[in-house]
């Protein structure tokens, strides 16, 4: 989920005050041909970036600090509550009426806050794991850089950023965003961009992976294991950027 509103005179971050109440309901609409609802796409994150660590070696009863960048109504926390072991997640937005509901939510082991949107309120080197989830196409383009400063700082070393986008090159995709009524002012980000500003706050091995290549209806499901082979070709819904600090 997105920021705040801005300015009459500048786009700084997109307003989602006005979809704070139903955001859900929103978005499951808009994506309804994909097979999937919006907790189906939260939860296909979490259980991403649960792979990613499974295949990295780490240790999932070890402590994990999250740190969820925009994290709206709480609910990819949820899910990495639910599929990581020994998680704790701390949840930062700057919409107030949606950490309202995160914090409704009563999820064990996180913490949900409003932020003002550049300044990440946390020390040096806190998390393990900064993730966002489509975030930055709602965000004005000069201020990406400071945002990836940020989450470099906070990120311990040795720490992972996953960072998943909408992907601009798959026609599906710009299709539904231009549908969604949040959507209207996005502006899709190519995967290089988002690998460059990676590398340029301070972050290493920056990879660009692509998912969600196939619907989710049932009769897809004997596909969607092939995922996981086809992460380097630019066909896919979405992206993300994984790098190491």
């Amino acid at each position: 989920m997105a920021v705040s509103s801005s300015p009459a005179t500048e786009r700084k971050f997109d307003n989602f005050d006005a979809f704070a109440s139903d955001y859900r309901a929103i978005h499951t609409k808009t994506i309804k041909i994909t097979g999937g609802d919006s907790d189906y796409f939260s939860e296909h994150r979490a259980l991403e970036v649960k792979r990613r660590l499974q295949e990295k070696g780490i240790d999932l009863r070890q402590p994990l600090r999250i740190l969820d960048i925009g994290c709206g109504d709480g609910n990819a926390d949820r899910f990495f509550v639910q599929h990581l072991q020994a998680v704790r997640c701390e949840g930062i937005d700057i919409t107030e009426p949606v950490i309202a509901s995160a914090q409704a939510r009563n999820l064990p082991h996180c913490r949900f806050q409003v932020y003002d949107g550049e300044h990440i309120p946390f020390a040096d080197n806190s998390f393990d794991i900064v993730f966002w989830a489509n975030i930055l196409h709602h965000v004005e383009h000069r201020y990406h850089a400071g945002l990836y400063a940020e989450a470099q700082r906070v990120t311990k070393p040795g720490g992972l950023l996953f960072n998943f986008e909408h992907n601009p090159w798959n026609p599906v995709t710009r299709k539904l965003v231009k549908d969604c009524p949040f959507d209207t002012d996005a502006v899709l980000l190519p995967p290089p961009y988002h690998r460059s500003l990676a590398l340029g706050a301070g972050f290493a091995n920056a990879a660009v992976r692509f998912t969600l290549f196939f619907p989710r209806f049932a009769a897809f499901k004997p596909l969607l294991g092939l995922e996981k082979y086809l992460h380097s070709l630019p066909l896919g819904g979405q992206y993300y950027i994984e790098a190491t600090k």
